[in-house]
């Protein structure tokens, strides 16, 4: 083995992503409606039977409906804006 590299069996491995996705009829709501004239903030909490925020980011619409699709994506769902262009 030539000097200066790994074994293929110590090498990083890419991320695996969801690569088979979900027909449109099984999106729940969330991947598909969004309501508007809302505030758009991404909240994490900390557990526990009272859960407090910990940390708030707050967004714009375009952001948050973003965020929405890439999550989406990362389910294996067909993001929402994809489904309206293929209806």
């Amino acid at each position: 083995m030539p000097k200066n590299t790994v074994p293929r069996s110590r090498r990083a491995s890419a991320p695996k992503t969801n690569t088979t996705t979900k027909p449109a009829a099984e999106l729940p709501d969330w991947a598909t409606k969004t309501p508007s004239e809302c505030d758009y903030y991404l909240e994490m909490c900390r557990g526990g039977s009272d859960p407090q925020p910990c940390e708030t980011v707050n967004m714009t619409r375009a952001e948050y409906l973003e965020l929405k699709n890439r999550l989406a994506k990362m389910r294996g769902y067909k993001a929402a804006r994809e489904v309206e262009h293929a209806a």
